[in-house]
């Protein structure tokens, strides 16, 4: 791919009807469910420790919020690591809150999604403010609100 195919694609902003497909969207998930798995012994992979773990979700939440063509990439890098950064840390403490109350170690899939929603929700509502998505469904009624 040549030079100005590339920055062109890279310059491309996401429709607020797509931007739940985008592939740095599905990127910056990954970037924050599996570093968060790992640390909280779910999937056990490579061992990480909670604060190895934040900042790996981190680095690629920066990285898909950059390339999720957004206005700005500064503030796309921001929200990212915010998100990626927050579901990793809502999940680790969801499951550290999770096992001081109820000792046991066995969790609901659904107990999982809780703590990586909860995590999320400050990235998600920066990004809300900083940017016109709609991370509802609803296309074009918060633009004419």
């Amino acid at each position: 791919m040549s030079h100005s195919r590339t920055a062109k694609l890279l310059d491309t902003p996401i429709q607020s009807k797509d931007v739940l497909k985008s592939p740095p969207l599905l990127l910056g998930a990954a970037a924050g469910v599996f570093p968060g798995l790992d640390a909280s012994g779910f999937t056990p992979l490579i061992g990480l420790d909670p604060l190895a773990a934040i900042l790996l979700a981190a680095t690629g939440g920066a990285i898909a919020g950059a390339l999720a063509g957004v206005s700005s990439r500064a503030r796309g890098a921001i929200t990212g690591v915010l998100m990626c950064a927050g579901m990793t840390a809502g999940l680790l403490g969801y499951v550290y809150l999770r096992t001081t109350v109820l000792p046991t170690d066995t969790f609901l899939r659904l107990e999982i999604a809780v703590g990586l929603l909860i995590g999320c929700i400050p990235g998600v509502v920066l990004m809300n403010r900083w940017f016109d998505v709609d991370v509802t469904g609803n296309a074009g009624e918060r633009a004419e609100s």
